[in-house]
Protein backbone atom coordinates (compact mmCIF):
# COMPACT_ATOMS: atom_id res chain seq x y z
CA UNK A 1 0.00 0.00 0.00
CA UNK A 2 1.24 3.50 -0.80
CA UNK A 3 0.42 6.76 0.97
CA UNK A 4 0.38 10.01 -1.06
CA UNK A 5 0.99 13.54 0.23
CA UNK A 6 0.70 16.73 -1.81
CA UNK A 7 3.74 18.98 -1.57
CA UNK A 8 2.42 21.46 0.97
CA UNK A 9 4.99 23.98 2.11
CA UNK A 10 5.22 24.73 5.81
CA UNK A 11 5.77 28.24 7.05
CA UNK A 12 8.33 27.10 9.56
CA UNK A 13 10.77 24.21 9.67
CA UNK A 14 9.36 22.86 13.00
CA UNK A 15 5.87 22.71 11.49
CA UNK A 16 7.20 20.88 8.44
CA UNK A 17 9.06 18.41 10.64
CA UNK A 18 5.91 17.85 12.71
CA UNK A 19 3.88 17.18 9.56
CA UNK A 20 6.32 14.58 8.32
CA UNK A 21 6.44 13.00 11.77
CA UNK A 22 2.63 12.66 11.82
CA UNK A 23 2.62 11.22 8.30
CA UNK A 24 5.29 8.69 9.23
CA UNK A 25 3.41 7.71 12.39
CA UNK A 26 0.19 7.25 10.40
CA UNK A 27 2.02 5.07 7.87
CA UNK A 28 3.60 2.98 10.62
CA UNK A 29 0.23 2.52 12.32
CA UNK A 30 -1.38 1.37 9.06
CA UNK A 31 1.49 -0.88 8.02
CA UNK A 32 2.44 1.38 5.10
CA UNK A 33 6.08 1.07 4.11
CA UNK A 34 6.25 3.70 1.34
CA UNK A 35 5.09 7.32 1.52
CA UNK A 36 4.96 9.04 -1.86
CA UNK A 37 5.47 12.81 -1.95
CA UNK A 38 4.19 14.84 -4.90
CA UNK A 39 7.12 17.25 -5.29
CA UNK A 40 7.51 18.20 -8.96
CA UNK A 41 10.18 19.56 -11.27
CA UNK A 42 9.35 23.13 -10.23
CA UNK A 43 9.64 22.23 -6.54
CA UNK A 44 13.09 20.81 -7.20
CA UNK A 45 14.14 23.93 -9.14
CA UNK A 46 12.94 26.21 -6.34
CA UNK A 47 14.81 24.12 -3.79
CA UNK A 48 18.05 24.50 -5.78
CA UNK A 49 17.58 28.29 -6.04
CA UNK A 50 16.81 28.65 -2.34
CA UNK A 51 19.85 26.64 -1.34
CA UNK A 52 22.04 28.50 -3.80
CA UNK A 53 20.95 31.78 -2.19
CA UNK A 54 22.04 30.41 1.20
CA UNK A 55 25.48 29.42 -0.05
CA UNK A 56 24.88 25.68 0.04
CA UNK A 57 27.50 23.26 -1.20
CA UNK A 58 27.11 20.10 -3.25
CA UNK A 59 24.64 18.49 -0.85
CA UNK A 60 22.27 21.43 -0.95
CA UNK A 61 22.49 21.89 -4.71
CA UNK A 62 21.64 18.21 -5.18
CA UNK A 63 18.14 19.21 -4.13
CA UNK A 64 15.56 16.78 -2.83
CA UNK A 65 16.35 13.07 -2.95
CA UNK A 66 14.11 10.81 -4.97
CA UNK A 67 14.39 8.26 -2.15
CA UNK A 68 15.08 8.66 1.55
CA UNK A 69 14.73 6.10 4.29
CA UNK A 70 13.62 6.88 7.83
CA UNK A 71 13.33 4.53 10.80
CA UNK A 72 9.74 3.59 9.91
CA UNK A 73 9.06 4.43 6.27
CA UNK A 74 10.67 4.99 2.89
CA UNK A 75 9.99 8.45 1.41
CA UNK A 76 9.65 8.46 -2.39
CA UNK A 77 9.48 11.44 -4.74
CA UNK A 78 8.68 9.89 -8.14
CA UNK A 79 7.56 13.17 -9.75
CA UNK A 80 10.76 15.23 -9.48
CA UNK A 81 11.22 14.97 -13.24
CA UNK A 82 7.58 15.82 -14.01
CA UNK A 83 6.34 19.39 -14.45
CA UNK A 84 3.49 20.66 -12.30
CA UNK A 85 1.33 21.46 -15.34
CA UNK A 86 1.48 17.85 -16.49
CA UNK A 87 0.61 16.61 -12.98
CA UNK A 88 -2.42 18.91 -12.76
CA UNK A 89 -3.56 17.92 -16.25
CA UNK A 90 -3.43 14.27 -15.20
CA UNK A 91 -5.43 15.04 -12.05
CA UNK A 92 -8.09 16.88 -14.08
CA UNK A 93 -8.34 14.02 -16.57
CA UNK A 94 -8.84 11.49 -13.79
CA UNK A 95 -11.18 13.69 -11.73
CA UNK A 96 -8.67 13.87 -8.86
CA UNK A 97 -8.83 17.00 -6.73
CA UNK A 98 -5.90 18.67 -4.98
CA UNK A 99 -5.19 21.36 -2.41
CA UNK A 100 -3.25 24.55 -3.14
CA UNK A 101 -1.41 26.12 -0.23
CA UNK A 102 -2.02 29.90 -0.54
CA UNK A 103 1.23 30.68 1.28
CA UNK A 104 3.12 29.40 -1.79
CA UNK A 105 2.16 32.62 -3.60
CA UNK A 106 2.64 35.06 -0.73
CA UNK A 107 5.46 37.56 -1.24
CA UNK A 108 6.57 37.37 2.39
CA UNK A 109 7.73 33.80 1.84
CA UNK A 110 10.81 32.97 -0.22
CA UNK A 111 9.07 30.45 -2.49
CA UNK A 112 6.31 32.93 -3.22
CA UNK A 113 8.86 35.57 -4.24
CA UNK A 114 10.67 33.08 -6.47
CA UNK A 115 7.45 32.18 -8.24
CA UNK A 116 6.78 35.84 -8.98
CA UNK A 117 10.09 36.16 -10.83
CA UNK A 118 10.15 32.67 -12.37
CA UNK A 119 9.46 34.01 -15.88
CA UNK A 120 12.34 36.49 -15.66
CA UNK A 121 14.66 33.76 -14.41
CA UNK A 122 13.59 31.43 -17.21
CA UNK A 123 14.32 34.11 -19.81
CA UNK A 124 17.91 34.17 -18.53
CA UNK A 125 18.21 30.42 -18.88
CA UNK A 126 17.30 29.44 -15.30
CA UNK A 127 14.41 27.23 -16.33
CA UNK A 128 13.07 24.53 -14.00
CA UNK A 129 14.48 21.86 -16.33
CA UNK A 130 17.96 23.38 -16.31
CA UNK A 131 17.95 23.82 -12.53
CA UNK A 132 16.82 20.22 -12.15
CA UNK A 133 19.76 19.21 -14.36
CA UNK A 134 22.03 21.08 -11.94
CA UNK A 135 20.50 19.10 -9.08
CA UNK A 136 21.09 15.83 -10.91
CA UNK A 137 24.76 16.61 -11.58
CA UNK A 138 25.30 17.76 -8.01
CA UNK A 139 23.55 14.59 -6.89
CA UNK A 140 26.09 12.43 -8.69
CA UNK A 141 28.91 14.31 -6.95
CA UNK A 142 27.13 14.00 -3.61
CA UNK A 143 26.73 10.23 -4.00
CA UNK A 144 30.47 9.84 -4.71
CA UNK A 145 31.43 12.02 -1.75
CA UNK A 146 29.10 10.13 0.57
CA UNK A 147 30.71 6.84 -0.45
CA UNK A 148 34.15 8.27 0.37
CA UNK A 149 32.89 9.57 3.72
CA UNK A 150 31.37 6.18 4.59
CA UNK A 151 34.74 4.54 3.94
CA UNK A 152 36.46 7.11 6.18
CA UNK A 153 33.90 6.64 8.96
CA UNK A 154 34.46 2.88 8.94
CA UNK A 155 38.18 3.44 9.49
CA UNK A 156 38.18 6.41 11.85
CA UNK A 157 35.09 6.33 14.08
CA UNK A 158 33.71 4.11 16.82
CA UNK A 159 30.16 4.72 18.08
CA UNK A 160 29.38 3.51 21.61
CA UNK A 161 25.95 2.43 22.88
CA UNK A 162 26.11 5.11 25.57
CA UNK A 163 25.74 7.71 22.80
CA UNK A 164 29.26 9.05 22.19
CA UNK A 165 31.88 8.64 19.47
CA UNK A 166 35.65 8.23 19.48
CA UNK A 167 37.51 9.49 16.40
CA UNK A 168 41.05 8.74 15.24
CA UNK A 169 42.34 12.27 14.71
CA UNK A 170 45.24 11.26 12.44
CA UNK A 171 42.95 9.31 10.09
CA UNK A 172 40.53 12.24 9.93
CA UNK A 173 43.35 14.72 9.25
CA UNK A 174 44.88 12.55 6.51
CA UNK A 175 41.63 12.43 4.50
CA UNK A 176 40.62 14.93 1.85
CA UNK A 177 39.10 17.95 3.58
CA UNK A 178 35.66 17.63 2.01
CA UNK A 179 35.49 13.95 2.95
CA UNK A 180 36.63 14.70 6.50
CA UNK A 181 34.07 17.49 6.86
CA UNK A 182 31.35 15.15 5.72
CA UNK A 183 32.41 12.45 8.19
CA UNK A 184 32.66 14.95 11.05
CA UNK A 185 29.19 16.28 10.23
CA UNK A 186 27.72 12.76 10.40
CA UNK A 187 29.29 12.22 13.82
CA UNK A 188 27.76 15.45 15.11
CA UNK A 189 24.36 14.45 13.71
CA UNK A 190 24.39 11.04 15.38
CA UNK A 191 25.74 12.12 18.75
CA UNK A 192 23.78 15.39 18.84
CA UNK A 193 20.47 13.79 17.92
CA UNK A 194 19.68 16.52 15.41
CA UNK A 195 17.73 16.29 12.20
CA UNK A 196 19.95 18.57 10.12
CA UNK A 197 23.74 18.84 9.73
CA UNK A 198 25.58 21.88 11.08
CA UNK A 199 26.16 24.78 8.71
CA UNK A 200 29.30 24.52 6.61
CA UNK A 201 31.17 27.60 7.88
CA UNK A 202 31.20 26.66 11.59
CA UNK A 203 31.90 23.04 10.63
CA UNK A 204 34.97 24.14 8.67
CA UNK A 205 36.20 26.21 11.62
CA UNK A 206 35.76 23.26 13.96
CA UNK A 207 37.57 20.87 11.63
CA UNK A 208 40.57 23.17 11.14
CA UNK A 209 40.83 23.76 14.86
CA UNK A 210 40.72 20.04 15.64
CA UNK A 211 43.35 19.19 13.03
CA UNK A 212 45.71 22.02 13.98
CA UNK A 213 45.32 22.06 17.77
CA UNK A 214 46.07 18.60 19.12
CA UNK A 215 46.23 19.85 22.71
CA UNK A 216 43.17 22.09 22.64
CA UNK A 217 40.46 22.24 25.28
CA UNK A 218 37.68 21.21 22.95
CA UNK A 219 34.88 22.95 21.07
CA UNK A 220 31.10 22.77 20.77
CA UNK A 221 28.93 22.50 17.65
CA UNK A 222 25.61 20.91 16.75
CA UNK A 223 24.72 20.25 20.37
CA UNK A 224 27.96 18.29 20.86
CA UNK A 225 31.24 18.70 22.70
CA UNK A 226 34.37 17.68 20.79
CA UNK A 227 37.38 17.12 23.04
CA UNK A 228 40.92 15.74 22.73
CA UNK A 229 41.45 12.29 24.21
CA UNK A 230 44.49 10.09 24.94
CA UNK A 231 46.39 8.38 22.11
CA UNK A 232 45.68 11.17 19.64
CA UNK A 233 41.95 10.61 19.59
CA UNK A 234 38.89 12.84 19.77
CA UNK A 235 35.78 12.25 21.86
CA UNK A 236 32.45 13.58 20.60
CA UNK A 237 29.70 13.57 23.20
CA UNK A 238 26.38 15.30 23.71
CA UNK A 239 26.52 18.75 25.25
CA UNK A 240 24.70 18.28 28.59
CA UNK A 241 23.08 21.73 28.58
CA UNK A 242 21.46 20.99 25.20
CA UNK A 243 19.40 18.04 26.49
CA UNK A 244 15.78 18.38 27.61
CA UNK A 245 13.24 16.80 29.96
CA UNK A 246 10.58 14.19 29.15
CA UNK A 247 7.77 13.69 31.66
CA UNK A 248 6.26 10.21 32.04
CA UNK A 249 2.61 10.19 33.07
CA UNK A 250 0.44 7.30 34.20
CA UNK A 251 -1.06 6.92 30.72
CA UNK A 252 2.27 6.11 29.10
CA UNK A 253 2.30 2.46 28.06
CA UNK A 254 5.94 1.74 27.28
CA UNK A 255 5.27 -1.72 25.89
CA UNK A 256 3.10 -0.34 23.11
CA UNK A 257 4.49 3.16 22.73
CA UNK A 258 8.25 3.45 23.15
CA UNK A 259 9.30 7.04 23.78
CA UNK A 260 12.20 9.05 22.43
CA UNK A 261 14.37 11.33 24.51
CA UNK A 262 16.72 13.96 23.14
CA UNK A 263 16.52 12.58 19.59
CA UNK A 264 19.03 9.91 20.66
CA UNK A 265 17.53 7.34 23.01
CA UNK A 266 14.48 5.06 22.79
CA UNK A 267 12.86 4.43 26.15
CA UNK A 268 10.58 1.67 27.42
CA UNK A 269 9.44 2.87 30.87
CA UNK A 270 9.76 0.22 33.61
CA UNK A 271 6.50 -1.42 34.78
CA UNK A 272 5.17 -0.51 38.18
CA UNK A 273 6.97 2.80 38.18
CA UNK A 274 5.83 5.62 40.48
CA UNK A 275 3.96 8.60 39.08
CA UNK A 276 5.80 11.79 38.29
CA UNK A 277 8.94 10.29 36.78
CA UNK A 278 10.99 12.38 34.34
CA UNK A 279 13.69 11.47 31.87
CA UNK A 280 16.53 13.97 31.99
CA UNK A 281 20.31 13.99 31.86
CA UNK A 282 22.39 12.62 34.71
CA UNK A 283 24.46 15.77 34.95
CA UNK A 284 26.41 16.57 38.10
CA UNK A 285 23.52 15.58 40.44
CA UNK A 286 23.31 12.14 38.84
CA UNK A 287 27.05 11.58 39.12
CA UNK A 288 26.88 12.61 42.77
CA UNK A 289 24.02 10.15 43.38
CA UNK A 290 25.98 7.33 41.79
CA UNK A 291 29.12 8.22 43.71
CA UNK A 292 27.24 8.24 47.02
CA UNK A 293 25.98 4.73 46.25
CA UNK A 294 29.45 3.48 45.41
CA UNK A 295 28.59 3.37 41.72
CA UNK A 296 30.18 5.14 38.78
CA UNK A 297 29.92 4.57 35.06
CA UNK A 298 32.95 2.67 33.86
CA UNK A 299 34.88 2.84 30.60
CA UNK A 300 33.22 5.95 29.20
CA UNK A 301 34.63 9.50 29.31
CA UNK A 302 33.34 11.55 32.24
CA UNK A 303 31.92 14.21 29.92
CA UNK A 304 29.84 11.60 28.07
CA UNK A 305 28.35 10.34 31.34
CA UNK A 306 26.93 13.77 32.12
CA UNK A 307 24.52 13.62 29.17
CA UNK A 308 23.31 10.06 29.74
CA UNK A 309 19.56 9.73 30.36
CA UNK A 310 18.27 8.88 33.79
CA UNK A 311 14.82 8.41 35.28
CA UNK A 312 14.28 10.90 38.05
CA UNK A 313 11.66 10.97 40.78
CA UNK A 314 11.96 14.61 41.76
CA UNK A 315 15.57 15.02 42.84
CA UNK A 316 16.12 11.28 43.37
CA UNK A 317 17.74 9.21 40.65
CA UNK A 318 15.29 6.33 40.19
CA UNK A 319 16.75 4.36 37.27
CA UNK A 320 19.68 4.13 34.87
CA UNK A 321 19.77 2.69 31.35
CA UNK A 322 20.75 -0.96 31.24
CA UNK A 323 23.42 -0.08 28.69
CA UNK A 324 25.48 1.90 31.23
CA UNK A 325 28.56 -0.12 32.26
CA UNK A 326 28.91 0.43 36.00
CA UNK A 327 32.19 -0.09 37.79
CA UNK A 328 30.29 -2.22 40.32
CA UNK A 329 26.72 -3.62 40.34
CA UNK A 330 23.96 -1.94 42.37
CA UNK A 331 23.97 -3.26 45.97
CA UNK A 332 20.29 -2.49 46.57
CA UNK A 333 17.06 -1.97 44.65
CA UNK A 334 17.05 1.77 45.35
CA UNK A 335 18.44 2.24 41.83
CA UNK A 336 16.62 0.37 39.07
CA UNK A 337 17.74 -0.32 35.54
CA UNK A 338 15.43 0.39 32.62
CA UNK A 339 15.17 -0.30 28.91
CA UNK A 340 16.79 2.70 27.30
CA UNK A 341 18.89 2.19 24.18
CA UNK A 342 20.84 4.51 21.93
CA UNK A 343 18.74 4.98 18.79
CA UNK A 344 19.68 8.30 17.17
CA UNK A 345 17.45 10.07 14.67
CA UNK A 346 20.17 9.81 12.01
CA UNK A 347 22.52 6.93 11.30
CA UNK A 348 26.26 7.26 10.85
CA UNK A 349 25.80 6.34 7.19
CA UNK A 350 22.63 6.62 5.14
CA UNK A 351 21.33 4.86 2.08
CA UNK A 352 23.27 6.18 -0.91
CA UNK A 353 21.87 9.40 -2.33
CA UNK A 354 19.61 8.42 -5.21
CA UNK A 355 19.89 10.42 -8.43
CA UNK A 356 16.96 10.76 -10.85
Amino acid sequence: MIGIERGWKSRKAPARAARYRLLEQACAGAGILHLMLAHTLEDQAETVLLRLSRGSGVDGLAGMAVLRETASVRLLRPLLGIGKARLLATCRRDGQGWIEDPSNRMARFARGRLRRVSSALASEGLTPARLADTARRAGRARAALEAAAASLLSRAVEIYPEGYAVVERSVLAAAAEDTALRALSRCLLVVGGGGHPPRLEPLERLYRTLVADADGTGRTLGGCRVMPAPAGRLVICREPSATGTLALDARTDGARHPLRWDGRFRLIPPPGRPDGLEVRRLGAPGRAALRSGGLMPGRMPAAAALSLPGLWAGERLFALPQIVPLQSPPKSCTLALCGIRFDPSRRLTDTAFAVV
